[in-house]
């Protein structure tokens, strides 16, 4: 079966479209206030939903028309919203004491513009500013699972999974990967059983979210209310550097309310799985909770005459690799 008709009413919180590589070939007329040596260099940043991604260029001595041909790729997750920002400094050579490089000039450039200046590897012209100049750059933009298209259609992230869930996300040649990254680490948040009721003292049914993290990366999935088990059925990625060293910790957590405190969500149980696990992405799977929390690292099994705590994960490896 389809994984679209398996997923009709999953929530699809975080995924990773594709991949963006920008050559930033020079700029020309730099203006700006460059007093003393000229020495350009360039800061890109990709802006998406979950956070921004930061490059350097190399500093290029005494120019005002400085050329680089350096490369980088960025990670692209809404080709709607994600948003490319180009800033062109001046090293302050003199490494004065609390002095920061002044900023020459800044262009903005939305993906979805990007997107309608086909064809890509095509060299285009940004303007930094009225009278700041311009910087030449090349983008090549590649769609998961569409390496073959060269206008690459928008597509829905159920559709993207059911291409990729579990696969190998293959690119073409001309697309290097970022450094350091393998592949993206899929977990579909499923269902729980054996969590109480309510809380001590309590009688309304207790609320219950997942906390998920890979080293900085931190995920939570909505709250949801305990009739009979909870049911999140939510969808996200990681980014993953090394299948051996990497580990996914999951953390379930009680909702505060009035008397705990606005700000104390109540540990529940959790699990850590380390991704060289064997038959890790087997499928959906229950998994025993510890008591405690991963943060406190209590690993206290819970009361023998209680039912234990699981949580159902679906957890699969998707890597990068060239076709």
């Amino acid at each position: 079966m389809a994984l679209v008709g398996e997923w009709k009413s999953i929530t699809v919180r975080r995924v990773f479209s594709g991949l963006l590589s920008v050559v930033l070939n020079k700029a020309t007329g730099l203006k700006g206030k460059m007093l003393g040596t000229r020495d350009p260099y360039a800061i890109l940043r990709m802006r998406s939903v979950s956070g921004v991604d930061t490059w350097k260029s190399s500093a290029k001595s005494n120019t005002r028309n400085p050329t680089w041909d350096e490369q980088t790729t960025f990670l692209v997750q809404d080709l709607e919203r994600d948003v490319l920002e180009i800033r062109i400094f001046q090293n302050d050579v003199a490494q004065r004491l609390f002095v920061t490089d002044d900023e020459i000039g800044t262009s903005i450039l939305p993906l979805r513009m990007l997107i309608d200046k086909q064809p890509w590897g095509t060299q285009y012209n940004v303007s930094l500013g009225t009278g700041q100049g311009s910087a030449v750059l090349t983008f090549r933009l590649h769609i998961f699972d569409y390496p073959d298209n060269p206008s690459p259609p928008l597509v829905t992230p159920l559709e993207m999974l059911e291409k990729r869930f579990g696969n190998e996300i293959l690119l073409p040649d001309n697309i290097v990967p970022p450094c350091n990254i393998i592949g993206f680490l899929q977990v579909r948040v499923i269902r729980g059983q054996g969590l109480p009721w309510c809380g001590p003292g309590q009688s309304s049914p207790a609320q219950y979210k997942v906390v998920l993290d890979i080293g900085r990366q931190k995920f939570a999935t909505r709250p949801y209310r305990w009739l009979g088990c909870p049911v999140w059925e939510e969808y996200t990625e990681f980014i993953i550097s090394s299948a051996e060293k990497d580990t996914l910790s999951v953390d379930v957590v009680r909702q505060p309310t009035a008397v705990t405190g606005p700000d104390s969500d109540i540990p529940v149980g959790f699990v850590q799985l380390q991704l060289s696990t064997p038959n890790l992405d087997s499928g959906p799977t229950w998994f025993n909770l510890l008591k405690g929390s991963v943060s406190n690292a209590q690993r206290l099994s819970h009361d023998s005459s209680a039912v234990t705590p699981q949580i159902m994960l679906d957890v699969r490896l998707a890597r990068l690799a060239h076709g």
